[in-house]
């Protein structure tokens, strides 16, 4: 490995790590079957169809409704209602 690839890192650990060729041939095999994982699950999710994306009105609706389900299926009431950010999304103690 040329030393001006192996200057760019500071890290000592990354640099012996990038110098072991049996820790380089375990990197490479795990991403290797990250990658094969990856493939199956993309191939399982084609033609999947997930509707449409939800607005914050129905966010709101439908984390109520699963909050009422989960509070009974735990038998519990009166929880303080979590909040929630989802993307651009704030939800502040949703109605259960």
């Amino acid at each position: 490995m040329k030393a001006e690839y192996l200057e760019q890192f500071s890290n000592q650990n990354i640099k012996k790590f990038l110098l072991s060729e049996e820790k380089f041939m375990l990197l490479e095999k795990v991403l290797a079957e990250e990658k094969a994982e990856l493939r199956d699950i993309e191939k399982q999710m084609q033609g999947l169809d997930f509707g449409k994306p939800l607005n914050k009105t129905q966010i709101q609706e439908q984390l109520g409704i699963i909050a009422k389900e989960v509070n009974k299926f735990l038998g519990v009431n009166n929880i303080e209602l979590p909040k929630l950010k989802a993307f651009t999304i704030e939800l502040s103690g949703f109605a259960a």
